[in-house]
């Protein structure tokens, strides 16, 4: 009658239950990376977003303005840098910025900013530049300008 009970018994015996433990830990193995990468990819593109709006912001300040006497508009977020587009923009995480106007327009833009212990160093870029989905790849022989990436000390 006892072993009647036991056999009567519904659940998972211990191999099944390994064999499930082991099929989630290899899908977490798998999933974990590709989340990680779609975390730093958004904050790149964040980036880029702050830069285009940077450009916007010249481009308002210049039709409000007129052009800057010295032909950029400078931001340096170190010793309390003055930034020339402040009351036209909302903080951005580039640590610095300048915007080259020539004849009245935001041409190119230098910046640098720091994302996932990387500092990115961005020089002459366009606005088409920021439009690319690679922008930051150093394979992208489409960008204008340059960027260089080096470790954060």
């Amino acid at each position: 009658m006892f072993k009647k009970h036991l056999k009567n018994q519904k659940g998972l015996t211990l191999i099944e239950l390994l064999a499930v433990i082991v099929i989630l830990g290899i899908i977490a193995a798998i999933a974990i990376p590709a989340i990680g990468n779609v975390i730093s990819n958004t904050k790149l593109d964040s980036v880029k977003a702050d830069a285009m709006q940077v450009l916007e912001a010249s481009s308002l300040a210049i039709a409000s303005e007129g052009p800057p006497s010295d032909s950029q508009f400078d931001y340096s977020s170190a010793a309390n840098g003055a930034n020339d587009l402040e009351e036209y923009i909302d903080e951005t995480q580039l640590t610095s910025y300048v915007v080259y106007v020539v004849d009245g327009v935001p041409k190119t833009m230098d910046f640098v900013v720091t994302v996932n212990d990387k500092k990115y160093t961005a020089s002459g870029v366009t606005k088409s530049d920021l439009q690319l989905k690679d922008f930051f790849e150093s394979t992208n022989t489409a960008r204008t300008g340059t960027v260089t990436v080096s470790d954060v000390e």
